[in-house]
């Protein structure tokens, strides 16, 4: 289903009163972290990694030790594990690449790493640095200035309404303007699994330095 931008079918007035279009000034200024390196606001990236196998209770207790304190639990088939993280980085290929090394140097092996779709109100005002308030307006309008349905999944728990940041995206891109578009996270995450596979596949691979040729291709 198609949500509709605030600009679709005329400039009528948006929550808050902006104009339709308008981009929102509801920004959260306080940088969460240190600042970034690049001289960034640092947003929230969460995503989760498939590693081997299932954390052991030390390996758990490591992970948790980090600062910004990433879960573990065992995965939904056998014999492997997933380690949750939610880390402030200015992009989401830095972030992932920071956790591969840190669940590498406890002993864990990443298979592949994928989304965490479902998120509250204040995730997404972390990830896009805007606060909850302006947020909770974007995803409660009434269409077609915007609004979004909470997601029931109670196997997440909790008690807070949860959104499908994929089905929420096209409207944060809307009311962000083209500025602050968020970036799209499919070919990172795409890409940094297929890094990860790559990898481990390296050493069984006759002729690998073929391959690496590859990606610095012209296209």
């Amino acid at each position: 289903m198609r949500h509709r931008c605030p600009t679709d079918g005329g400039a009528a007035e948006a929550p808050g009163g902006l104009a339709a279009g308008e981009p929102d000034q509801g920004v959260s200024r306080r940088a969460p972290e240190s600042p970034s390196p690049r001289g960034k606001l640092m947003a929230l990236q969460q995503f989760r990694l498939i590693v081997d196998s299932a954390p052991t209770d030390v390996q758990i207790d490591l992970l948790f030790a980090l600062p910004d304190q990433p879960t573990a639990e065992i995965g939904p088939a056998e014999g492997i594990g997933v380690v949750w993280f939610d880390r402030y980085a200015d992009r989401l290929v830095d972030a992932i690449a920071a956790a591969v090394r840190d669940v590498e140097r406890i002993g864990l092996r990443p298979l592949r790493v994928e989304a965490q779709d479902w998120v509250t109100i204040r995730d997404v005002a972390l990830r896009i640095g805007r606060t909850p308030g302006i947020v909770h307006v974007w995803a409660t309008a009434e269409p077609p200035a915007g609004g979004l349905p909470a997601v029931p999944e109670p196997e997440l728990g909790g008690n807070e309404p949860l959104y499908s940041w994929a089905e929420m995206l096209p409207c944060i891109r809307c009311r962000l303007g083209v500025q602050e578009l968020p970036p799209d996270e499919a070919p990172v995450l795409a890409a940094a699994s297929l890094a990860i596979q790559l990898r481990r596949w390296a050493p069984r691979i006759d002729g690998m330095e073929v391959i690496r040729g590859l990606l610095g291709a012209d296209r």
